[in-house]
C-alpha cells in the first residue's frame, strides 16, 4: 500500500510540474503576442476603413450609385401563405353560417307598432311609414298579370320566358342546358 501511495504522490508531482511549466509558457507566449496582436487588430480596422473610403470616393467620382431592386415577389405572399390564409377564411365562413343556423338572431324590442308610437309621442310629428313594393305585375310576353317571386322577374311562368326568347332569336328554342355550348359556339 506505500508503494502505491508514493508513486501516486509522485505521479501527482509531475503533473503538477507540469501544467505549471504549461501555464508559465502560455502567459509568457501571450506577453510577447498581447500588445503586438492589439496593434495589429487597430491597423487592421485601419486598413478596412481607407478600403471603405477609398471604393466610395470611387463609386462617387464615377457617378455609380448603389440601388436595391426589389424583386416580385419580396412583397408577395408566399403559397403556403395563401393556402393557409384560404383555409382560414373556409374555416371561418363555415363557423359564421354554422353559427348563424344554429343561434338565430333573437329580436329582443318591442313591435314596431310600440316604437312607432313612443317615436311619434317623443317628436309629435307624424312618422312617414315605408311602403311596400307592389309585388304585382303583367308578363312580357302575354301581359297576364302575376305575382313576382323575385326582383327582376319578367315573366310569369317558364313556359312565356322560352316562348318570348323563341320570338327574340328568330324561332330558336332555349335550352337552358346546352346555352353555354351554344354561347361557347358563337351560334
Amino acid at each position: 500500500m506505500k508503494a502505491i501511495e508514493e508513486q501516486y504522490e509522485a505521479t501527482y508531482s509531475r503533473t503538477q510540474q507540469a501544467y505549471k511549466e504549461a501555464q508559465e509558457q502560455s502567459e509568457d507566449k501571450a506577453g510577447r503576442y498581447g500588445s503586438n496582436l492589439g496593434w495589429f487588430t487597430v491597423m487592421a480596422l485601419l486598413v478596412l476603413v481607407a478600403c471603405i473610403g477609398i471604393e466610395e470616393t470611387y463609386h462617387k467620382g464615377c457617378g455609380i450609385r448603389e440601388v436595391s431592386v426589389v424583386s416580385p415577389y419580396a412583397y408577395t405572399m408566399s403559397v403556403w401563405s395563401k393556402f393557409v390564409e384560404a383555409c382560414s377564411l373556409s374555416w371561418e365562413y363555415t363557423a359564421r353560417a354554422w353559427i348563424a343556423r344554429s343561434f338565430p338572431a333573437r329580436l329582443d324590442t318591442a313591435p314596431v307598432t310600440e316604437v312607432v308610437e313612443t317615436v311619434v309621442e317623443a317628436t309629435a310629428q307624424p312618422i312617414e311609414q315605408p311602403t311596400a313594393q307592389p309585388t304585382e305585375r303583367h308578363c312580357e310576353y302575354c301581359s297576364q298579370p302575376y305575382e313576382r317571386r323575385r326582383k327582376d322577374q319578367r315573366f310569369c311562368s317558364k313556359a312565356c320566358r322560352l316562348a318570348y326568347h323563341s320570338v327574340k332569336h328568330n324561332g330558336k328554342v332555349f335550352l337552358p342546358a346546352t346555352w353555354h355550348k351554344w354561347h361557347a359556339m358563337g351560334s
